[in-house]
């Protein structure tokens, strides 16, 4: 979040945070954190109590369950199973029913037409991000994402990307879908400032949307963990055994 808004702000000829943590400012996300906690929860009179409540638990968990299949080094998974990989695209194409839930419940256009331009998003790139990672499970002949890794152990040559022209090719259109997944620029049209306020997280305030911010940005880690592991040899570094580098 700090290098995001670092980066934008360099972008823009702006200074970017500066003031919280030091000159770089580097307790800025915290102190905004804090700052959204303390607000007001507000809840539409127009709104569906019930589902505009439990809109954001549902997005949250779908991320948070996707973190228990994946291995941040050997050994290091809440649930190293040999079907990972289709456990992490069966879960991940859960998140918009949440936000569907969200944007109907908010009892707001603006909210509503967020929603649906995110369900329309998913639809697009969900059959391209499965098709990019059914590439690397098929040259490691297993859905384990832990021996997806060890199989890419040693030097860069041993990575898959770097196999075949054709898996460059489908890591270059992963991480396409993974910024639609995240709903970053140039895809960010469900949350589109310009024209929808802040598309289907419009109506929320305080800790709900905190819920939601953390959500979006967990999504950020899977998709670059996934991208690691199946194409870039995962927690397994150029120089063998430095493996606990590869982990940080």
């Amino acid at each position: 979040m700090w290098l995001e808004r670092k980066v934008s702000a360099r972008i823009q000829d702006r200074l970017g945070p500066t003031r919280v943590g030091g000159r770089y400012g580097w307790l800025q996300p915290v102190a905004d954190g804090l700052k959204l906690l303390g607000k007001e929860d507000i809840i539409p009179a127009a709104a569906d109590r019930l589902l505009f409540r439990a809109a954001p638990y549902l997005v949250y968990g779908a991320t948070f369950c996707t973190y228990t299949v994946l291995p941040f080094a050997n050994g290091w998974a809440a649930l190293p199973l040999d079907s990972a990989v289709f456990l992490f695209l069966a879960i991940a194409s859960l998140e918009v029913l949440g936000v569907i839930l969200a944007g109907y419940a908010s009892g707001s256009k603006y909210s509503l037409f967020g929603a649906m331009r995110e369900a329309a998003q998913v639809v697009s790139y969900e059959i391209p991000m499965a098709l990019c990672v059914v590439i690397p499970v098929m040259l490691a002949g297993t859905l384990s994402l832990s021996q997806i890794a060890e199989q890419q152990r040693g030097w860069l040559t041993n990575w898959l990307v770097f196999r075949n022209p054709f898996v460059f090719g489908a890591f270059f259109i992963y991480c396409a879908c993974a910024l639609a997944h995240t709903n970053r620029a140039p895809f960010d049209l469900p949350e589109a400032e310009s024209e929808l306020v802040a598309g289907f997280m419009t109506e929320y305030s305080g800790f709900r949307w905190v819920v939601f911010f953390m959500a979006e940005y967990g999504n950020m880690v899977v998709v670059s963990t996934m991208a690691s592991v199946l194409f870039l040899g995962g927690w397994q570094p150029a120089p063998p055994g430095w493996e606990w580098l590869g982990a940080l």
